[in-house]
């Protein structure tokens, strides 16, 4: 029995020391392999950016689309032109309903012929005054007719001169009414303010519109170059300057890059859009290319380098 303690005795403290033995070995493996594949970095080069400054901008046209609405409340006729058409400034884009325009304009120009006609009746009757007045001065000079007579004659033809005076009158009058329905018919047409491309028409032939709603009844694209703006923050604009170089691709997609200039930097600072920076004031960057490969709204990553393309520090990101 205590030959069987020994043995059993003997068995624990020979696993005790094999366990010790094995943790030391292992131990030692271990910061061994630690140390074969620790590297020393202190002598390795930092990455430096040729960039300045990055931010997003977002692609828009020279001038903004063109909103064109009609100018009368009022039913569309005819529409000359559909989304996609190419139009130049000046050319008819639609035109409305315009029968009561027209009839406005022929009472005028009837109201016009029979003022005229009036004109050429109070120019005979003045001088039939004045040969009347003539002839009562010969006779009162004669004691053929009294004073009060020459007198009556005078008035006469003072008549006459203010009736004249009136029709001139009523003659400005209709021509400025027929100059306002000759307007108010021009207004009917809807023309291209600018040469571009119509983006989206809102209108179809019978439809009508309000001038008091201001419905939009056309968009036009310019006939403009593209551009970028880009709202930089205090803290990056004085890293930007005029004509300094930039680099600009989609966020999206970052491997290929297209190549711009700083043309505007804004003279204002105004409050970011962004809720979350509200307290940071922003001002608008343009940046100008001879080809902006992307459409309008979307958003790119502009990067400004720096001058002469040297490497700087303190790459600001967003």
């Amino acid at each position: 029995m205590r030959v069987f303690k020994n043995l059993l005795t003997s068995v624990w403290v020979w696993l005790i020391v094999i366990a010790a033995i094995s943790y030391v070995m292992y131990s030692t493996l271990q910061k061994r392999t630690t140390a074969e594949e620790r590297v020393d970095l202190g002598n390795l080069p930092i990455p430096t950016s040729a960039y300045v400054l990055s931010k997003n901008g977002t692609v828009e046209i020279e001038g903004g689309i063109v909103q064109v609405s009609a100018p009368r409340t009022g039913i569309f006729k005819e529409v000359y032109v559909k989304e996609g058409d190419f139009v130049e400034k000046g050319q008819l884009l639609a035109i409305q309903e315009d029968r009561d325009d027209k009839i406005a304009i022929r009472r005028a120009e009837i109201a016009i012929e029979n003022a005229r006609i009036q004109d050429q009746t109070e120019d005979l009757s003045l001088k039939i005054a004045e040969r009347d007045l003539e002839r009562a001065k010969i006779q009162r000079d004669q004691d053929a007719i009294s004073q009060q007579q020459y007198d009556s004659k005078l008035d006469a033809l003072d008549r006459t001169k203010l009736s004249i005076k009136r029709r001139q009158n009523t003659m400005e009058d209709l021509l400025t009414q027929l100059e306002t329905a000759r307007f108010n018919l021009e207004q009917r047409k809807m023309l291209s303010p600018i040469k571009g491309k119509i983006l989206e028409s809102v209108v179809t032939a019978g439809a009508g519109v309000s001038a008091e709603n201001v419905t939009t009844a056309f968009q036009i694209i310019p006939d403009a170059p593209k551009r970028i703006r880009v709202k930089v923050d205090e803290t990056g604009v004085d890293k930007i300057y005029i004509g300094q170089i930039v680099d600009f691709t989609l966020s999206t997609n970052r491997s290929v890059k297209n190549q711009g200039v700083v043309a505007d930097i804004g003279e204002v600072f105004s409050s970011a859009s962004n809720t979350s920076r509200a307290e940071q004031n922003t001002v608008d960057v343009i940046i100008q290319a001879d080809t902006v490969p992307y459409r309008l709204g979307q958003t790119v990553l502009v990067q400004f380098k720096g001058p002469d393309g040297d490497t700087t520090d303190g790459l600001v990101s967003e």
